[in-house]
């Protein structure tokens, strides 16, 4: 300093003497949401706990809920939880008709329903950990993606049970190790200005989308970078998704000459619909299995998916997150869904031009991951929908004034609970944003 001094002014901070800014709610929020964070690319460590674990991770989420002093909870979201709430409780009670199902297990109607309340308390905790550190993916976003790449298939070979869909080293399965690398992949390559280069991206996304759901996933985003029209052609896509859930089912022997795999699920389908009918459109509720495990007309022999009477065969899916939906709460729980999924394409309106594509890619994962997945409902899956979903609540917001971004510093004891060192971005022309900031000033 060579000898000069620095003189305060009196009633100044520094004469004061400057304390730090104690830590926010939202600040304690956005650490939660790590932590789930690090629980979701590590899940394959936690695999010999992984009840354990996910129970710890649900109360770490209601905690970033509380101390986020928001939820994120839509109309139409809010509505279906309500229904399969009341569904749930008149299953404990075994008061829901049944179908041709044999089973019944007070412990599956708990383990079936929760993903429907748990879904608002971990998009908001992704959602809160997303707005905090976004900054620091921005930093080193092909490298944060590699390094994620590298760990997530890491972690998914040190499964100790060998497991075909999940233990593999490139990106084959929809789960909460695949999800989370494809959502921050895509955003990378739809949020690059340069085509070429979006093409550069895309080619080794493409070769490591092993499965045909996430391969379809990346196939789409290729065509909006082609051709645009994100919207358009996400509405295109769940139109030709609803076409094939509901045909499937009636040319299920031809679906598996093609591909065996999609036979079964075809199959699955069947056996949901059957129940539908069986029980009137009320639905069998939770607690019961989900398909017959009888599928000589499929394969002219008796097959089954796992023995009677083994446990696991209480949360075997249909393979399809509607069908699932549908199967449990009847006709109005599915009516309530597809609410839900059009309130969803609804939101994106609210985006700017550049996170146009970004929203309906992601929101495209999630509809494949849903409809020809256990997205929703297998727990091996529920946290990356949950994580593509957070993904899109945050790039979505208020209908912007100007299509711009603007970089604004927050003052400290803020809405979000931020220092004065922290920035963030805003949507606005750069005259509103002086406008605000003499605001601030005065």
């Amino acid at each position: 300093m060579s000898g000069r001094f620095i003189k305060s002014r009196p009633g100044s901070a520094m004469s004061r003497g400057a304390r730090p800014a104690p830590i926010s709610l939202a600040q304690i929020s956005a650490l939660f949401g790590g932590l789930l964070f690090a629980y979701l690319i590590s899940w394959g460590l936690f695999t010999p706990v992984r009840e354990t674990a996910f129970l710890a991770a649900v109360a770490i989420a209601i905690v970033a809920t509380i101390t986020a002093s928001r939820v994120y909870l839509q109309l139409p979201l809010a509505a279906f939880i309500a229904f399969c709430s009341c569904y749930a409780l008149a299953s404990w009670f075994h008061a829901l008709p049944t179908a041709w199902t044999d089973y019944y297990d007070r412990t599956a109607v708990i383990r079936q329903y929760m993903w429907v309340p748990l879904i608002p308390l971990f998009v908001t905790a992704f959602s809160q950990f997303i707005r905090r550190y976004e900054h620091v993916f921005w930093k080193y976003p092909k490298t944060i993606v590699a390094v994620l790449f590298l760990w997530t298939r890491a972690c998914s070979l040190y499964l100790t049970e060998p497991d075909e869909w999940f233990n593999n080293a490139t990106l084959y399965g929809v789960n909460n190790v695949t999800m989370p690398v494809i959502s921050l992949w895509l955003l990378i390559i739809l949020t690059t200005r340069d085509t070429a280069k979006k093409l550069l991206l895309l080619v080794p996304l493409l070769v490591l989308a092993t499965s045909a759901t996430n391969f379809l996933t990346v196939i789409f985003a290729a065509l909006v970078v082609a051709f645009g029209h994100p919207r358009r052609m996400a509405v295109a896509m769940a139109l030709a998704i609803i076409a094939m859930l509901f045909t499937a089912p009636f040319f299920f022997q031809e679906f598996s000459a093609l591909d065996p795999n999609s036979g079964i699920r075809a199959y699955f389908w069947r056996d949901a619909i059957d129940a539908i009918v069986q029980s009137h459109g009320i639905g069998v509720g939770y607690g019961t299995e989900y398909i017959t495990n009888y599928f000589q007309a499929l394969t002219g022999s008796r097959w089954t998916v796992v023995g009677e009477g083994d446990a696991g065969r209480m949360y075997l899916s249909t393979h399809s997150s509607f069908y699932d939906v549908a199967m449990r709460t009847g006709v109005v729980g599915a009516v309530l869904l597809l609410a839900w999924i059009n309130d969803l394409f609804k939101v994106g309106l609210r985006c700017s031009k550049r996170e146009f594509a970004v929203y309906y890619c992601l929101l495209a994962q999630v509809l494949l991951a849903t409809a020809f997945n256990p997205g929703m409902v297998s727990v091996n899956a529920f946290l990356g929908v949950c994580f593509a979903l957070s993904i899109m609540n945050v790039r979505s917001g208020p209908r912007p004034q100007s299509r711009r971004f603007v970089r604004i510093a927050r003052p400290a004891g803020g809405a979000e609970g931020g220092d004065a060192r922290e920035f963030g971005y805003a949507y606005g022309s750069r005259a509103g944003a002086a406008r605000g900031h003499e605001r601030q000033g005065r």
